[in-house]
């Protein structure tokens, strides 16, 4: 007869057997692969280049096809088309920041284009570009043979190009400045051209403010007079 201490014994035997049989990975199996981890390709990390990790080609800036404006008066009965070169000169220009080109290219597309349409588009990004060398082509198009939804786009173009000067780094000249005094231009075109006056502290500009102290428009003498004023307390 069997002691109990010695069937207890039996029994711890017979399950750490039968355990070893059910465990598919027990103490004499091999321990699982560790996953190893994935590196990207040599092109994408942060590594500094080499023939071995050589970089990815960086995109580069396409410059505009030499025969744009071409291109432009070959689609004259289709405006969707030139509106599309339109936007691309202007992306152009945003992501070169060539202002000279875009303003080049801008002015040579209305000066063949006969849509109201697009003309205020183009001089809306004439407006855009914040330089003094687009109010050529901009005032040209305050001409009374222009329909008025582009004088009035012309003069609002006028007057955005003029405000902007107070806030850039390189200022317009005298010489640029002055002639946009001249009645033919709108009272508003001619105010805003005395503020950039008025904005350079050049003593100068005093002689031609003072012709405007009889312009007939209330508001341009008015700021004429303060333009002045500015001018003279400066040292």
């Amino acid at each position: 007869m069997k002691t109990p201490w010695l069937r207890w014994l039996l029994g711890v035997a017979l399950a750490v057997g039968c355990g070893r049989g059910t465990d598919p990975v027990g103490s004499d199996a091999p321990p699982p692969p560790k996953p190893t981890r994935r590196e990207a390709p040599a092109a994408l990390r942060d590594d500094p280049p080499s023939p071995d990790n050589p970089r990815l080609p960086q995109p580069t800036q396409a410059a505009l096809p030499p025969n744009l404006l071409q291109q432009y008066q070959q689609h004259w009965n289709n405006p969707e088309e030139r509106a599309r070169l339109i936007d691309l000169v202007a992306i152009h220009a945003l992501e070169s920041d060539d202002k000279q080109s875009a303003v080049r290219t801008f002015g040579d597309m209305l000066r063949v284009e006969t849509t109201p349409d697009l003309k205020v588009a183009l001089l809306d990004e004439l407006a855009s570009l914040e330089t003094a060398a687009a109010l050529e082509p901009i005032l040209r198009h305050l001409q009374a043979g222009e329909p008025e939804d582009v004088r009035e786009a012309a003069t609002a173009a006028a007057e955005a190009t003029l405000t902007s000067f107070a806030f850039a780094e390189t200022k317009p000249s005298l010489e640029q400045l002055s002639p946009l005094l001249d009645a033919r231009y709108p009272a508003s075109v001619r105010e805003a051209a005395i503020a950039a006056l008025q904005d350079l502290d050049d003593k100068r500009a005093i002689p031609h403010l003072q012709r405007l102290l009889q312009d007939p428009d209330e508001t341009v003498r008015a700021a004429a007079e303060a333009g002045i004023e500015w001018l003279q307390q400066q040292e």
